[in-house]
């Protein structure tokens, strides 16, 4: 996926129109990467669960058209929901904002989870 595809996603989701987004757009790329900063330690996380080396640093893009190298998961479930955030809190929309707060950390609290799940808990007493 490109950062491009992931910003259409996002938008899909706020249901802006062609045109809507056009003073928005020039700011995609340093919230991408703030999101992939965001997100690294998840990302590392779901590698390792899946036998993957960890990254060693958080990926930084610099253009829309460069393809994204984070896990599935994270790209799908919640980097949309961190960029339609932002999105709202441009447009000044408070109640979007925290609608979709809520879904990006929901989505990335739920790829914690599939992790922990599938490594079970560690009884320490």
């Amino acid at each position: 996926m490109t950062g491009q595809e992931l910003l259409k996603i996002a938008y899909d989701e706020i249901g802006t129109t062609p045109g809507d987004e056009t003073e928005f757009t020039p700011l995609a790329v340093g919230i991408i990467n703030v999101l992939l900063n965001e997100t690294f330690h998840v990302n590392n996380n779901l590698r390792l669960s899946k036998g993957l080396e960890e990254l060693t640093a958080p990926q930084v893009i610099e253009a829309l058209g460069e393809t994204l190298t984070y896990e599935h998961e994270l790209l799908y479930s919640c980097l949309p929901y961190g960029i339609a955030e932002k999105y709202a809190m441009y447009d000044d929309n408070p109640v979007n904002t925290g609608y979709y707060n809520s879904k990006y950390v929901n989505g990335v609290n739920a790829c914690l989870r599939g992790i922990e799940q599938e490594h079970g808990v560690d009884d320490l007493y």
